[in-house]
């Protein structure tokens, strides 16, 4: 069993490793998450990388390759999730971002989406290709306009740390529900359910009434919504949806996200900025 390292222990075992011959030509990129391993890997089989996951988000990531490089280890660079940082025209040095929110946008944003909807609307379509395609449109636009929604939520989170609403962990099922394949969603209630679940919040002043005229004061029609959505929010609406048209309540947001990392192809791939910069710093 693989034992799980601290911080500053995985940083001194990539150092340590980096000095080995097997690794001495290689370049290391460091990750957020195990998963970010799994699609990096099979799109840059040929080239001389390791990938090493830090298991926390970019600050953690920006700090480790900063360390690792203050201590003589050249060939080095970080991949991150984007987040908020192109809507903010924000950069970081070796540290390279994906061209939209994360990395689940690049698969949304794909053909490999509708790879999904093949696999679980066959059977209440009667494989009907044209069927297929009319709902896996209007899905995508329904569920893209509740996801910009709450990705603008999380941007004012975001930009005023004091709020400190809580969005991790949500059981999306108490705020999303579907009938006659619509997607019900209401941006009061979502809210309501954000405060009550946020303990750090202070209340008696980020009020329902105060975050809803901070929400308010921005248009969605002026955002990228490949740059507002959070890939992991669509996915778990999409999951809600398709358990309610397909029948099939052993959907899940994993084996989506899994379907989804298998199926974006590489040509899809090479045709990012991201594939271009790592290219380009591997050359």
């Amino acid at each position: 069993m693989a034992i799980s390292l601290d911080i500053p222990s995985k940083r001194n075992e990539i150092l340590l490793q980096s000095k080995s011959p097997q690794y001495r030509n290689k370049y290391f990129v460091l990750v957020e998450g195990i998963t970010d391993i799994k699609f990096f890997t099979k799109h840059f089989f040929q080239m001389e990388i390791c990938f090493k996951s830090m298991n926390s988000g970019k600050p953690v990531v920006k700090e480790s390759v900063d360390y690792l490089i203050k201590n003589g280890l050249s060939k080095i660079f970080g991949v991150c999730d984007a987040d908020f940082d192109h809507i903010d025209n924000i950069s970081y040095e070796n540290i390279l971002l994906t061209d939209f929110h994360d990395l689940e946008m690049f698969f949304i944003e794909s053909s490999c989406l509708y790879k999904v909807f093949c696999e679980y609307l066959n059977d209440t379509t009667g494989g009907d290709v044209d069927k297929i395609n009319k709902i896996s449109i209007k899905i995508k636009k329904d569920v893209i306009e509740i996801c910009s929604k709450i990705g603008l939520l999380r941007f004012i989170n975001y930009r005023d740390s004091n709020i400190n609403l809580n969005f991790k962990g949500m059981n999306f099922s108490e705020f999303i529900s579907v009938s006659d394949s619509v997607i019900n969603f209401d941006i009061d209630h979502f809210i309501e359910f954000l405060l009550r679940r946020s303990n750090n919040t202070p209340k008696e002043y980020y009020t329902k009434e105060y975050i809803i005229s901070e929400y308010l004061k921005f248009n969605l029609n002026e955002f990228d919504y490949r740059h507002l959505c959070n890939g992991h929010d669509f996915v778990n609406i999409l999951v809600i949806v398709l358990r309610e048209i397909s029948g099939n309540t052993n959907i899940s947001r994993e084996h989506i996200e899994e379907n989804m990392r298998m199926g974006y192809e590489s040509d899809c791939f090479k045709k990012t900025n991201l594939y271009r910069y790592v290219f380009n710093y591997l050359s």
